[in-house]
């Protein structure tokens, strides 16, 4: 359903939440790669709503080498991008009041939710889909688990598999809590 929506979209625009962590990072890379796989305009909005000190030494580290595969733009520059047919995929998180793209989302009429924390009652985002899996250890390893079911078309560059390793390891306080056969699997296709 993902794909079908990414290939009838005029351009992606991703979003995550506010004070982005490594898990957040890492699954909007993913998307980011996902959706250019099929030659879509793709955007992250992570010049605005703050990164993490630990996630953001490690972008800044890698600038060049992301930046050269990803495009990151503030809140009003995706703004600029959004049109009737885009789609906003929403990663980590499934709260308006928590997203750093929150104008985005008041605007956009294509909304997609990729989440693993629980889900509020009262979702505040009209979304065209909501994929929340609460037993997933993270966003990242729901982002690892959609590459098979894209015949091999994405690329994951060693860089953007440490960072969505990084943000599996910290969601999951190294491996302790919430883990599961299926984090392990993630982990050794990473």
């Amino acid at each position: 359903s993902i794909r079908d929506l990414i290939v009838r979209s005029s351009n992606v625009i991703i979003v995550g939440h506010e004070d982005m962590d490594a898990d957040c990072v890492g699954s909007a890379i993913a998307m980011s790669s996902i959706a250019q796989s099929f030659k879509k305009n793709t955007i992250i909005v992570a010049k605005t709503g703050g990164v993490e000190p630990v996630i953001n030494d490690v972008m800044n580290r890698y600038r060049e080498e992301l930046e050269l595969r990803h495009r990151f733009v503030t809140i009003n520059e995706a703004i600029n991008h959004l049109d009737d047919n885009s789609l906003v995929i929403m990663v980590d998180h499934h709260s308006a009041s928590q997203s750093n793209g929150k104008e985005l989302l008041k605007s956009a009429k294509r909304i997609v939710i990729v989440d693993h924390h629980r889900r509020k009652a009262d979702l505040d985002v009209d979304a065209m889909l909501v994929y929340i899996e609460a037993s997933a250890s993270s966003t990242c390893e729901l982002m690892c688990e959609f590459l098979p079911y894209l015949s091999g078309r994405v690329s994951i560059t060693p860089i953007e598999a440490n960072i969505m390793y990084l943000g599996m390891l910290i969601d999951t306080n190294r491996f302790r809590v919430r883990t599961g056969a299926r984090t392990f699997d993630v982990c050794r296709l990473l």
